[in-house]
């Protein structure tokens, strides 16, 4: 085998939004109130009406990744290290740390209703994901036992979503500044659409501008690659058993 070399990533990655302050001021501003403290709170629930809106997509800066970690015998549930928004993908590693097997997802109301009333153990087949509060947890069946323990450990991938937004100068370093132009965006529709009623045409315009952008950021990300294909592609209509996330888009029957 030849010699590994390992990268050292130097910087600071991609350039975030400003803060939740930077993006009620650029909302309230549309319509002239940046300093009055009751329409900034306004402006404040529409940025995060917006907000809620971009929860609805799996986007690749919402994904997290889980390295190695270990079974312990006879648990099945483990916590996450953030609340899940959706599923990507999950799998078995061997003691070498190789991949060894991909493990099917299935939700956590499948995963309730399915198991016999024999536990199984032994070595992973499938995984379901769920919330508690702001926790999250991944749950494995069969349920690991001491052979699994030594032998295995698992790795993984999910999304998570952004956070609620406030008013402050806090750096919202985990939202890109390409989704921060789609949060002002629709925040500044939702405000219009509350305190314009009278304009429709005002209304429409931040409609169709709020909806410009959101289908940019969207067409971008899709439009990029990983290791298990083109994002690009529209997904298949029949149900699969291994995802609902964008990663697997078209590319199971």
């Amino acid at each position: 085998m030849g010699v590994i070399l390992v990268s050292t990533v130097s910087g600071s990655g991609q350039p975030a939004c400003d803060s939740g302050t930077h993006l009620v001021t650029n909302v309230a501003a549309c319509v002239g109130g940046v300093d009055e403290s009751l329409l900034r709170a306004q402006a404040l629930d529409c940025v995060n009406r917006a907000r809620n809106e971009i929860n609805m997509h799996d986007w690749r800066f919402l994904k997290r990744s889980v390295t190695s970690t270990a079974f312990v015998a006879a648990t099945a549930t483990y916590t996450l290290a953030s609340a899940f928004k959706s599923p990507s993908s999950f799998r078995l590693l061997d003691s070498n740390g190789k991949p060894y097997r991909d493990l099917q997802y299935v939700d956590d109301a499948t995963m309730t209703h399915s198991l016999p009333q024999q536990t199984l153990t032994g070595p992973p087949t499938i995984y379901s994901l769920r919330n508690t509060f702001n926790d999250g947890f991944i749950t494995f069946y069969p349920v690991p036992d001491a052979s699994t323990v030594s032998g295995y450990t698992w790795s993984g991938e999910y999304y998570t979503r952004v956070a609620e937004i406030t008013d402050d100068a806090t750096g919202l370093a985990s939202i890109p500044e390409e989704i921060c132009n789609v949060i002002i965006a629709g925040g500044q529709y939702f405000l219009v659409s509350e305190r314009e009623k009278g304009n429709p045409a005002i209304i429409n315009h931040k409609w169709q501008d709020y909806q410009r952008v959101k289908m940019l950021a969207l067409t971008n990300d899709r439009r990029m690659t990983d290791d298990v294909g083109t994002r690009f592609r529209l997904p298949s209509r029949r149900s699969t058993i291994y995802t609902n996330s964008n990663d697997y888009y078209g590319q199971f029957p």
